[in-house]
């Protein structure tokens, strides 16, 4: 479409997440937290560390998912720990699938009915009310786009992916730090980079009229082509880290003007 919003607040620098998350959580009114978290396997001392970063008058629960898409099955077993901590937040931390959960959660605890009654293809978002709890997302790796975008998708029990579409899914604060994606493997520096690549040049040939997201889209086409070879040739170099994230996030930004030469 031809419209880009800025709709929510971004941090992005290095090292930023302690100091961020105590800023915006006291803001939103947060202190019992549902961290819905990707990380917890082979990444757990970036679990760990933010863990550490939350502050102490804060008491988070820790939901883990398994490895793989946000599931129905996940986001009801999640939204019943929600209820019985008496959470006032969420934090979805880690990749896409755990962003998407967290969002689908706060849907659910939120809104009564099926998740179903909520999927964009069947009018749902209509059904989507500005009633949501808040939500802060953490993207621990890059290319996904879910930080920014008010989309989430969720593999469903019976039938086929469903996606829940509203601007008030868009979580209300989003922390990019880019020292948490240091211990990405090669492969998954290039296969998020390649992703990063596509989202940007989508968006880029988009046939919409949106000066602003061509000029996102280009730059963040730019730092990929600058700087993705680097990060995956050396995952410690905390530039490239940067400059790819920073890519990531062009692509998430610019995306709102639609995707694909057949975009109307």
């Amino acid at each position: 479409m031809s419209l880009i919003s800025y709709v929510t607040r971004i941090h992005f620098a290095e090292n930023v997440l302690e100091v961020a998350l105590e800023a915006e959580l006291a803001s939103l009114g947060i202190q019992r937290p549902l961290v819905v978290s990707d990380q917890c396997g082979d990444r757990a001392e970036i679990q760990d560390r933010l863990t550490l970063s939350l502050p102490r008058s804060v008491s988070p629960t820790l939901f883990e998912m398994a490895a793989g898409p946000a599931t129905e099955a996940a986001c009801t077993e999640a939204a019943t720990l929600y209820r019985e901590v008496a959470a006032d937040g969420l934090i979805g931390f880690g990749a896409a699938p755990a962003i998407s959960l967290a969002k689908a959660v706060a849907v659910q605890v939120s809104h009564p009915g099926p998740l179903r009654h909520f999927a964009g293809v069947d009018g749902g978002q209509a059904r989507i009310r500005d009633v949501l709890p808040p939500l802060v997302a953490v993207p621990t790796m890059t290319g996904s786009c879910s930080e920014v975008l008010g989309i989430a998708v969720l593999s469903m029990q019976q039938g086929p992916y469903i996606a829940l579409v509203s601007p008030y899914l868009t979580p209300r604060v989003v922390i990019c730090d880019p020292t948490l994606t240091l211990d990405l493997s090669a492969g998954q520096t290039a296969s998020t980079g390649m992703d990063t690549l596509t989202h940007c040049l989508e968006t880029y040939i988009a046939t919409a009229y949106n000066p602003p997201a061509d000029g996102i889209a280009r730059d963040g086409l730019q730092r990929v082509v600058n700087h993705l070879e680097g990060a995956v040739a050396d995952g410690s170099d905390l530039t490239a880290r940067r400059e790819m994230m920073a890519a990531a996030l062009n692509g998430a930004l610019a995306s709102q003007k639609g995707l694909g030469v057949s975009t109307p």
